[in-house]
């Protein structure tokens, strides 16, 4: 069970039911009595018009403003900044259970990995305030970071010794199995020992949305020849960094009223956090990910971006765009003077002047246009075939028809083209981006609009059943008869599969074991009427269908490029006509 350790279920189900969630919510919120809800002004972003719903009887709540959802555990974890064991403590105080404090002790794989992570965040934060750390310290203040901000964001140093990070986490008798898993200590086969990932670097400690540690960046002080000038923990069971964003712990309060500044490093972070800009954050690569975006969305839909001016900054920029435009976020673009990073130009004691770029900052659409026009030479035929070529895949993905058609009409008068030259050159991007290869996920997504989204909605009546229906028996039956890769939702294959794994097919049980996106989209899912009485049997066929058009459509796309290639088709002819068949 996610964060739950040794408590033992009877444990948390007494807990469980021993809590009102009306009660405990009403001391943060104000709630009021609708139907057989309750609603509120939501306590996790800034609202005029309550969107967030409590339901006493099923134990939960769900924002439909900011999407975060859950129950009386995720509801304390989210409010007040702490893990799942911290949270159940708090909630058997409250309802006058007792829980034997050694159940929490060393709970489970990743509660080991969290304190080793705890441990080396100290041991190197330390090390920045002795004499060993003075260099990196010096170095630190040459930028122009405060003793405040560094001990407010745990940077550290790690020493040039190969394994002193090693030996201190030894010497707390942590494995150096679990030491090797979270990155920090590398262990090569056939030797006994291990060496520190980190040496002679300033550490940048990580961490996720609850402020628990889950790894590092590491920045080399001495430049070396063949040195990495950054290095980051690697892939772990607590770190990814598609879905990690750096200072999200500290940014995420003031996000939800004043918008989020994303930059590119840890630097600028700390920075920025500390002349006055405390809704910064950074993305753990050049791009955005949609986890990242998903992540922002919670707190926020209003965003600037603050990606380096060089080219590689611009490449990041315009990649970010592209999934931006997918999740309708409001987007801004800072370009700053001089080819400045913002660690820099704020050093220069530009703080004034940044609020104003925030201000002033360009919209996408401003960005996107000016961009395309200022780097292809608009006077020439082929300047004009360029900067069109820029801007109509950029414009064919603007969801607001008013942008887009003031989009077109700049394009058209800048250029100097009719604008039905362009709206057909529209129309004929559109076709190719339909019609274009595309890779299975591609195809699958494709299929799914053109169906008007029936799938989407097929899986999430099946995923609504397992949720609400107390009917063990039936819920027995769907599970045995598909599998969660039939499901293409990733959300919706979690919780196919936590419903299989449980041997109690409870939805508070179910609520506890789910990731917290998942948690949400569950939550919004039960408190929405349209999936009750869905003809369960056909919504199975129904997905079972999908799943098998969408594996011929794929077969015949391969077959079309083999005929084209002059290949043999023998086997996927095969293929396909077993799969008819079975249709």
């Amino acid at each position: 069970m996610n964060g739950q350790g040794f408590i033992p279920e009877e444990t948390i189900a007494h807990i469980r039911d021993s809590i009102d969630i009306v009660e405990l919510i009403s001391e943060y919120v104000t709630l009021k009595k609708t139907g057989e809800n309750y609603k509120g002004l939501c306590p996790f972003h800034t609202e005029r018009t309550p969107s967030f719903v409590v339901n006493p009887k099923k134990g939960i709540f769900h924002c439909f403003g900011c999407q975060v959802g859950g129950n009386i555990f995720s509801f304390l974890i989210k409010k007040e900044g702490i893990g799942f064991a911290d949270a159940a403590k708090l909630l058997a105080k409250r309802a006058g259970i007792s829980i034997n404090i050694a159940a929490f002790q060393k709970s489970s794989e990743k509660e080991i990995l969290y304190e080793i992570h705890d441990a080396a965040v100290s041991f190197y934060q330390n090390l920045l305030w002795s004499r060993e750390g003075v260099t990196a310290l010096e170095y630190l203040q040459r930028r122009g970071l405060s003793k405040e901000t560094l001990k407010k964001f745990k940077v550290g140093y790690a020493p040039s010794a190969w394994r002193r990070l090693s030996d201190f986490l030894l010497a707390k008798t942590y494995p150096l199995e679990r030491i090797c898993q979270t990155g920090l200590v590398v262990q090569k086969d056939g030797e006994s020992q291990g060496y520190d990932r980190f040496r002679e670097r300033i550490i940048f400690p990580i961490f996720d949305e609850l402020s628990r540690p889950i790894g590092f960046g590491g920045r080399i002080l001495n430049k070396t020849e063949g040195k990495a000038k950054y290095i980051n923990s690697p892939e772990t069971p607590l770190y990814n960094k598609s879905k990690v964003l750096y200072g999200l712990h500290l940014a995420k309060e003031s996000m939800r009223s004043q918008g989020v500044i994303v930059v590119e490093g840890y630097m600028d972070v700390l920075t920025l956090s500390q002349s006055g800009f405390a809704n910064v954050v950074a993305a753990s690569g050049t791009a955005f990910t949609h986890e990242q975006i998903r992540l922002l969305k919670r707190y926020t839909e209003k965003l600037w971006l603050v990606f380096d001016p060089d080219m590689a900054g611009i490449a990041a920029t315009l990649k970010s765009m592209d999934l931006l435009l997918e999740h309708n976020m409001d987007v801004r673009v800072i370009s700053l003077p001089n080819g400045l990073d913002p660690a820099d130009y704020l050093l220069k004691g530009n703080s004034a002047e940044f609020a104003n770029l925030l201000k002033q900052a360009q919209g996408f659409s401003d960005w996107r246009f000016n961009f395309a026009i200022k780097n292809d030479d608009i006077k020439t035929t082929s300047g004009k075939k360029r900067a069109l070529e820029h801007l109509l895949p950029f414009i064919v993905r603007l969801n607001d028809p008013i942008e887009r058609q003031e989009l077109i009409r700049r394009t058209a008068g800048v250029l100097g083209l009719d604008e039905l030259i362009i709206n057909n050159e529209l129309k004929a991007t559109q076709t190719q981006q339909k019609t274009g290869r595309q890779t299975n996920n591609h195809l699958a997504g494709e299929y799914l609009r053109r169906e008007d989204r029936g799938r989407r909605e097929v899986e999430r009546a099946i995923i609504y059943f397992l949720l609400t229906s107390d009917d063990m028996e039936e819920k027995e039956r769907v599970l045995n008869q598909v599998s969660s890769d039939e499901f293409n939702d990733s959300v919706c294959q979690e919780v196919f599969r936590v419903f299989r794994q449980q041997k109690e097919l409870s939805l508070s049980v179910a609520m506890e074991c789910l990731e917290q996106k998942a948690r949400d989209f569950a939550s919004s899912l039960i408190f929405q009427e349209k999936y009750k009485g869905e003809d369960i049997a056909g919504c199975l066929r129904k997905l079972k269908g999908y799943a098998m058009s969408i594996k011929l459509k794929e077969i015949q796309r391969l077959i079309a490029e083999k005929v084209k290639n002059g290949e043999i088709i023998t086997d996927l002819m095969r293929q396909y006509n077993e799969l008819t068949g079975k249709r």
